[in-house]
C-alpha cells in the first residue's frame, strides 16, 4: 500500500494542494492519504486561529472532492500536539505519532510513503 503524508496546520486548503495531491496520487499510485493536523492542541492564536475540530472538518470536506475523483482512495486524519523540536526530528515525531495513534498498525517509512508539504526541508528529511 502506498501512502501520501500531508502534514500541516490545515487552516485552509487550496486548489494548489488539490492539484498536487491528484498529481501524486496518479504518479505514485497512492492508496491512502494521511493528513496530520499539527499543533492540534492550539487554537485562537496568530498561527492557529481555528481549533482542531474546525480544521478537522475542513480537511474532511476537502477530501470529498478527492473521493469523487478517486473512489477507491481512503484517508485518515490525525491531530498531533504542538511540539518544540528541530526540523530534522519533526517528521520522525509525526511518523511516531501516527504509529502510536494507530496502535502500531500504520507504520510510515520512505518505502511506502511520500510526503507533500510546502516545507521542502521536511520533504528531504523523510
Amino acid at each position: 500500500m502506498n501512502y501520501l503524508l500531508m502534514p500541516g496546520r490545515h487552516i485552509i486548503t487550496t486548489v494548489h494542494q488539490q492539484a498536487s495531491i491528484e498529481f501524486l496520487i496518479e504518479k505514485h499510485s497512492i492508496d491512502e492519504v494521511v493528513f496530520v493536523i499539527t499543533s492540534a492542541n492550539q487554537a485562537n492564536s496568530r498561527y492557529n486561529p481555528f481549533d482542531y475540530g474546525t480544521r478537522l472538518l475542513g480537511v474532511d470536506r476537502f477530501t470529498q472532492s478527492l473521493k469523487k475523483k478517486y473512489p477507491d482512495l481512503t484517508y485518515k486524519i490525525f491531530g498531533v500536539p504542538h511540539y518544540h523540536t528541530t526540523m530534522d526530528k519533526f517528521v520522525q515525531y509525526l511518523v511516531k505519532e501516527v504509529y502510536d495513534q494507530t496502535d502500531g498498525e500504520l507504520h510510515l517509512h520512505p518505502d511506502n510513503c511520500f510526503i507533500e508539504t510546502r516545507n521542502k526541508e521536511m520533504n528531504h528529511e523523510f
